[in-house]
């Protein structure tokens, strides 16, 4: 749990400079847990995954094939196998 309170801590840093450049505010909790329990088999990439996963955040136009970017479509295809 400690290692957990820490990473989410480091997240906040950059925060300052951030909310000054923007006027605007984001907090994300970010958690991993290779543990399940007894029954299940242990995980090997949570807690890992947990601290260098990328969310990307898109706000536009699409539709059931990709994404519309202008004139441009992006297959959800494409975004998969990049």
């Amino acid at each position: 749990m400690r290692k957990i309170t820490v990473f989410i801590l480091f997240s906040f840093l950059g925060q300052a400079s951030f909310e000054a450049a923007f006027g605007l505010r984001r907090f994300v909790l970010v958690a991993g847990a290779n543990d399940g329990g007894a029954e299940r088999a242990t995980l090997r990439y949570a807690v890992s995954d947990a601290r260098s996963e990328i969310v990307f955040y898109y706000s536009d136009h699409a539709d059931e094939n990709g994404l519309l970017l202008g004139s441009e479509h992006l297959p959800y295809e494409t975004l998969r196998q990049q």
